[in-house]
């Protein structure tokens, strides 16, 4: 490491954090220039600050991306958000130098969801450039196995586990949506005789972090287009399929928006063109009074189903009853 001068330029400060990378013993993907750039905004690090002022304050991919532009970093398109959230924030959690929503749960599609560097890390950056980083890095490391499994041990606790079929259980990211979607998983299709999961968005893979569930092998015996569905933004929350009648169940987990109204609906119908099944929209809600608030957004032709009644359907329409 160089001399940890009082005001560093942005060459220096990135050949610094590359050398911290090297020294953590991480892959090359994550010495490039734009996850350096990112970890340099994690840390409130820019031109003329010295590394013993970073701090660790909560990030947004959005505000982050936004940082990177007005320091002069990097000009990012809005639309590599995912790739800066999976490829550059996520390799930090990966690795455990960094922590989702460190405050409170949140659902991935939380305005809120936010990252931060954790503490350990914080500690070791600000020794960068002065004789105690050796010994600093060395403590680091020796402690880097005990490090990675107190957050992920965090992370475990958090995660709501739900069994969706015989010997095969998933993972609900906590908070926001969570206890609603393990509802629908467990209530829903026990009281109206569900027998498959094509779809869940929000679970969490052990290997790396939030990522959807999806049977492939039921979209393809459906007719689904798969790279289609995939690719949408407008997935919605869970698809449930009911083999002895054929109907695929959409559903949207509704907690403080985003009923399914009508523009909703037409987008949800054409991710489903051409398929050879009977459809059905339910909106999900925790409790009756949610319900009440959002009713004017919800479209004919839909249901809605509530937690806290759960072997009730309310329909907004007169002609169709659910599943027959």
């Amino acid at each position: 490491m160089s001399s940890n001068n009082p005001t560093p330029n942005l060459e220096q400060l990135m050949l610094e954090a590359r050398q911290l990378m090297k020294d953590l013993g991480l892959p090359d993907q994550m010495q490039g220039d734009t996850p350096l750039f990112v970890l340099l905004v994690m840390l409130d690090m820019k031109p003329a600050k010295s590394w013993s002022e970073a701090n660790n304050q909560k990030w947004g991919i959005t505000p982050l991306m936004n940082k990177m532009r007005e320091l002069g970093f990097k000009n990012l398109a809005p639309n590599t958000r995912e790739n800066i959230r999976d490829d550059c924030v996520g390799q930090l959690v990966d690795a455990e130098l960094a922590t989702e929503n460190p405050d409170k749960p949140r659902p991935k599609n939380s305005p809120k969801y936010c990252y931060q560097i954790n503490q350990e890390v914080l500690y070791l950056v600000k020794k960068i450039g002065s004789a105690d980083y050796p010994i600093a890095l060395n403590n680091f490391l020796s402690n880097y196995q005990t490090i990675k499994h107190k957050y992920q041990a965090k992370r475990q606790s958090q995660r709501l586990n739900v069994k969706i079929a015989h010997n095969f259980s998933v993972s609900i990211a906590p908070g926001g949506q969570g206890v609603l979607i393990k509802s629908v998983l467990q209530d829903f299709c026990k009281y109206f005789n569900i027998d498959k999961v094509l779809y869940i968005d929000n679970t969490v893979d052990t290997a790396r972090g939030y990522s959807p569930f999806i049977d492939e092998n039921l979209i393809n015996y459906l007719g689904i287009d798969i790279d289609k569905f995939k690719n949408s933004y407008d997935k919605p929350d869970i698809v449930l399929y009911k083999s002895d009648n054929k109907y695929l169940i959409i559903i949207e987990a509704v907690k403080t928006g985003g009923a399914i109204n009508v523009e909703r609906r037409d987008r949800l119908l054409s991710l489903f063109e051409n398929v050879d099944v009977k459809l059905s929209f339910v909106n999900a809600f925790e409790s009756f009074k949610e319900l009440k608030r959002l009713t004017k957004e919800i479209t004919r032709e839909t249901h809605a189903w509530i937690m806290e009644f759960p072997d009730h359907m309310i329909h907004f329409n007169g002609d169709q009853y659910l599943f027959h």
